[in-house]
């Protein structure tokens, strides 16, 4: 509860900053529609960023797309979805508000880690790493019934038509240099052999970064399931989060 009222409090006093700078650009010209887009614009980068989910960014996308149509754009003051470019502005707000989200959920996660603000979270080994390198306090830990293996990929589709310059581009990526380079960014688990032998001893002997066999034996890639036990896994989780 306490958390919802942070959440909805910030997204409502977000709103209202913007929906007052908004009529202050009005009433020195109603020519600054552009203006009044971009303020309501950060207005959601700051509202997906600071709450927790995609509801309170979601739903303030709609109010100024609404807004927006209905005080700002002529004839003023009145509803007209049926203007051509309502549709685009609303999904482009919709785009850098899920986008916004999504980026901000990760880095939320391990910042509260790193300011000892959260006790517990679940974060991928990667995050968990560069988490640790600024908190020696924490420590990363799989369970022992064991966790999912997860892989991320290039591939070349199927019917691609310049097979030939996407199998130079990830030659390119497994180039040691390069390989080091992308590993030094991302900081999370390389399959180049190379370039893991290149690393620090103390790195290569990085349990949290490359689990060692015994982890990964117990650990396994998860499969996309069919619509009925999918069900069942949301029923479930459902039950577990209302539980006192």
């Amino acid at each position: 509860m306490k958390n919802f009222l942070r959440n909805i409090s910030y997204t409502l006093i977000m709103l209202a900053l913007a929906t007052g700078l908004a009529f202050l650009f009005f009433h020195f010209g109603q020519d600054n529609t552009a203006n009044i887009a971009f303020v309501y614009i950060l207005a959601l980068i700051l509202i997906a960023r600071w709450t927790t989910g995609y509801l309170y960014g979601i739903l303030s996308s709609l109010f100024c797309v609404v807004f927006i149509n209905g005080c700002f754009t002529y004839p003023f003051f009145e509803i007209n979805f049926t203007m051509s470019g309502y549709p685009v502005t609303f999904v482009c707000m919709l785009i850098i508000t899920i986008t916004t989200s999504a980026m901000t959920t990760k880095l939320t996660r391990q910042d509260e880690m790193i300011a000892e603000n959260a006790a517990m979270a679940v974060v991928y080994s990667g995050e968990a790493g560069l988490a640790l390198e600024y908190n020696d306090k924490l420590a990363f830990s799989v369970p022992e019934e064991g966790s999912n293996m997860w892989i991320d990929c290039w591939l070349i589709p199927k019917r691609a038509r310049h097979t030939e310059n996407a199998e130079k581009f990830l030659n390119f990526l497994c180039r040691k240099d390069i390989a080091m380079q992308n590993f030094d960014y991302v900081y999370y688990a390389t399959p180049n052999v190379k370039v893991k032998e290149a690393l620090d001893p103390e790195l290569q002997e990085n349990s949290t970064i490359f689990p060692p066999p015994e982890i990964l034996e117990n650990c396994e890639v998860l499969k996309s399931l069919d619509d009925e036990a999918t069900m069942k896994y949301n029923l479930y989780w459902k039950e577990i989060k209302s539980a006192d």
